[in-house]
């Protein structure tokens, strides 16, 4: 999988800005790519929090809809209950 380039590489632009790891201690797996979406309305950004925001709940959406993972259905639902829960801002 092709990784993400750094900020040196591209500070404009897509690049690396966050390290994500499990709460559990577990590893994430070596070659994985995230992309953190903020969920809050903070920052001074509006637009940039209603596509964090429109992206998570398409992202519970397509779960609840097509995923046979039964395990994400319930992170899914809260996900799309939170979101609906601090609309209004």
């Amino acid at each position: 999988m092709s990784q993400l380039p750094t900020i040196e590489e591209n500070p404009s632009g897509l690049h690396q800005r966050y390290t994500v790891t499990k709460n559990n201690g577990e590893p994430t797996a070596p070659d994985v790519n995230y992309f953190v979406l903020r969920l809050d309305y903070g920052g001074r950004d509006i637009t940039h929090v209603e596509a964090c925001r429109t992206a998570a709940r398409e992202y519970a959406y397509k779960i609840l809809d097509d995923c046979e993972a039964m395990h994400l259905h319930q992170m899914a639902s809260e996900l799309h209950e939170y979101l609906d829960s601090t609309e209004t801002h």
